[in-house]
């Protein structure tokens, strides 16, 4: 019968209204990694279930348009046509389980650090005790959980508990209710958080058996009436931070602008360029004035990086821009050619299929290259990497010659990143958009690893799942365009002072 259904002529039902705040909530709760990640609703009328479409974040949700309705066999019955990869993952866990009726699946940070190691969760605080019970483990894959089959042994591995760690990808929890099921998710993260500072402490720390036996015995996710009171204080919690911000039930959505007409690629290129940089200065690129994006110029001439003196953040257009020739002579632009440019140049000359070059001293980078340790894919963002981070310690100190530039395209070989030993970071990608989603991430899994180290936990990774990825490690230019909008949407929000919760 479902057959019949035109896909945007089934109204959500009232239930997803609360799903909507829902997905703000664990985003404030910090659940946000780019786009990915989604929350569900069993259908009440028994047709499937309502899950949140892709392309937008946990915090840009802003309605019920923003849900779709799927079948138990994945077919969408309602919405628009953004289904989830994953989608499987709610059909078979309300398969198995008809006690569940809202269903998450997410990447916070900490839960993750925890899912790669294989430590039980423990009653560091009182959320860790209430949880500690009905956390199970998933290491069949820690690919995409997007097969029937998989999501059935997603939901052996979950059986009758509430939270399921997924090895090296993520978490998935739930609930009898949309508000048990996000109060899950938050008390999670913070009980992984809490978990993860005290061992890195090194501080011995305990809980008596007592105390453990009365909370579960006690059991506030058994309770509807604790359920009702917690959730309804975070969606308090929730309406007083938009309004305080502006940007009440996720209002705040910058619309795109249209492209001038006669604009040129090299106009579309630098305007990119102006982005990237602020937006790596907003992600935790931005040290003083160091760092940079360079770009081939696209008519050949050379290429085009920052100019000295300037932040990554105050990078707006050409007034803030230099353009370089290959001999190392300014061609247009204001200012002094930079003196480590001699790096991202000597780059550009070695790897023709590079078209912009990242250098950072974004923090964790900086402080994992210190370490001398193979980065190891903990989670999605390593992996993106395929094994191949070397880090350059021949080199002391800014690389301003050619001597050293050599060394470090050397060591680079065909790599897509590379560190500088207690200086920093480089990436690289066919377009600005690639480099910077790269660094992005390089720095996210440098601070990962670091997390995992500090715990002093025996952690672990499944390196079978890395065979056979793309080259660029990072999925298709459709998902790579979907992050970039998301980071210039959020840049957007962030220089209007408008972040939503958990930006």
């Amino acid at each position: 019968m479902f057959d019949t259904l035109d896909p945007h002529d089934t109204p959500p039902p009232p239930a997803i209204t609360e799903l909507v705040q829902g997905c703000r909530v664990l985003a404030m709760a910090g659940h946000t990694d780019k786009t990915l990640g989604h929350v569900s609703h069993r259908d009440p009328a028994g047709r499937g279930f309502w899950v949140k479409r892709t392309g937008i974040s946990l915090a840009e949700v802003a309605s019920p348009a923003d849900f779709l309705l799927l079948d138990f066999d994945g077919k969408q019955l309602s919405g628009v046509p953004f289904r989830p990869r994953e989608w499987a993952i709610h059909a078979e866990l309300y398969r198995a389980r008809p006690d569940l009726n809202a269903i998450g699946h997410t990447h916070p940070y900490y839960a993750c650090v925890m899912a790669a190691t294989e430590e039980p969760l423990a009653g560091v605080t009182r959320e860790g005790s209430l949880l500690r019970p009905r956390v199970r483990r998933f290491r069949t894959t820690s690919n995409l959980v997007s097969t029937p089959e998989l999501g059935a042994a997603l939901a052996r591995a979950l059986g009758d508990g509430l939270v399921v760690l997924m090895r090296n990808h993520g978490v998935t929890f739930c609930g009898a209710t949309i508000g048990e099921c996000v109060l899950t998710g938050v008390m999670l993260e913070r009980a992984c958080h809490a978990q993860l500072k005290a061992a890195a402490s090194s501080y011995p720390w305990s809980q008596s058996d007592s105390t453990q036996q009365h909370l579960t015995a006690k059991g506030a996710l058994d309770q509807p009436a604790i359920v009702n009171r917690r959730w309804s204080y975070y969606r308090r919690r929730l309406a007083l931070l938009e309004r305080r911000r502006g940007v009440a039930d996720g209002a705040f959505q910058p619309a795109p602008e249209p492209v001038p007409a006669g604009t040129t690629a090299r106009d579309v290129a630098l305007s990119e360029l102006a982005v990237s940089h602020r937006i790596l200065a907003m992600e935790g690129h931005a040290e003083n004035t160091a760092g940079a994006i360079t770009l081939r110029d696209p008519g050949g001439d050379g290429y085009w990086t920052k100019i000295p003196g300037s932040g990554m953040d105050e990078v707006f257009g050409l007034a803030q821009m230099i353009l370089i020739g290959f001999d190392g002579n300014r061609i247009a632009g204001s200012g002094s050619v930079p003196s480590n440019a001699v790096l991202r140049a000597a780059i550009l000359k070695a790897r023709p299929d590079v078209t912009a070059v990242v250098y950072s001293r974004a923090l964790h980078a900086v402080v994992f290259s210190a370490t001398d340790q193979p980065l190891l894919p903990i989670g999605e963002d390593a992996r993106h990497f395929n094994y191949n981070v070397p880090v350059v310690t021949e080199v002391t100190g800014p690389v301003r010659n050619a001597d050293a530039a050599r060394t470090v395209v050397s060591r680079m070989g065909d790599a897509s990143g590379l560190l500088i030993k207690n200086m920093g970071m480089v990436t690289v990608g066919e377009s600005v958009m690639v480099a910077a989603l790269r660094a992005i991430a390089l720095n996210h899994a440098c601070h990962q690893q670091l997390t995992a180290e500090a715990s002093g936990f025996e952690w672990n990774w499944d390196s079978s799942n890395t065979e056979g990825e793309p080259r660029n490690g990072m999925g298709t230019q459709e998902r790579l365009e979907t992050y970039w909008r998301y980071y210039c949407r959020k840049l957007e929000r962030h220089e209007a002072g408008c972040p939503l919760p958990g930006e």
